[in-house]
């Protein structure tokens, strides 16, 4: 089995048991959070950082498992600089204009070779309908290596503190955790914060639940 990265985990624990693979593409809390997800694997994997201002800025190559990104990664290059947060807000309010499709097809294009996506026949008025959704078994993996390295004392890591993160701001958590469990996690991520040795990404953390809920507040007042 495949190991996913931070992009692809949140997109598998977000869209299993949906009825297809629009929701990162169609729903504002979602789209942020994916959106995060990727400027965040970028600093993981060298390619961004952020500099004292915090703004992100191009450092290292993209590594060959995300060469979907490049596009991206080489319009923050020849960009001004801009905080994280803008990034953030740019992106998820134009994630489906043609300029930036390629962020979702090649997302969407990575969990298929993966093998996280399988195509299931549905009945329909006319006939049979085939359409492709999140293979269960894979969320599952993802789930329990949160609740590992949260719930069981195991080691913490950057990549599933911000995944669980995520996951809480676009209301996913709750679908894979009870309550007991969520504020043992609520608990956990308090200590990672107070850490006086905050890293790049628990940084970024920080700046993206802020842009994150901004996102969730604007999405709620369009659509009322």
């Amino acid at each position: 089995m495949k190991e996913l990265n931070l992009v692809q985990e949140y997109a598998v624990c977000a869209m299993a048991g949906k009825k297809n693979l629009k929701l990162i593409w169609s729903d504002f809390p979602h789209t942020g959070c994916t959106v995060g997800a990727v400027f965040c694997q970028m600093m993981m994997d060298g390619s961004l950082e952020l500099d004292e201002k915090k703004r992100v800025i191009r450092t290292g190559k993209l590594p060959e498992d995300v060469l979907y990104l490049r596009e991206l990664w080489e319009r923050i290059g020849e960009s001004k600089p801009k905080k994280l947060q803008s990034w953030i807000q740019e992106l998820t309010f134009n994630f489906t204009v043609k300029k930036n499709r390629f962020l979702y097809d090649g997302l969407i294009a990575s969990l298929r070779e993966a093998g996280c996506v399988e195509t299931v026949s549905q009945k329909g008025l006319f006939g049979f309908k085939r359409r492709e959704q999140i293979k269960k078994e894979r969320a599952d993996a993802v789930v329990e290596k949160i609740r590992a390295e949260f719930l069981e004392d195991g080691e913490l890591t950057d990549e599933t503190a911000v995944l669980s993160m995520l996951l809480k701001q676009s209301g996913e958590l709750k679908r894979y955790f009870s309550k007991y469990e969520e504020k043992a996690w609520k608990e956990r991520l308090k200590q990672l914060k107070e850490n006086e040795t905050a890293s790049l990404i628990r940084t970024a953390l920080e700046e993206m639940e802020t842009v994150i809920v901004a996102i969730i507040a604007a999405s709620g007042s369009a659509g009322s």
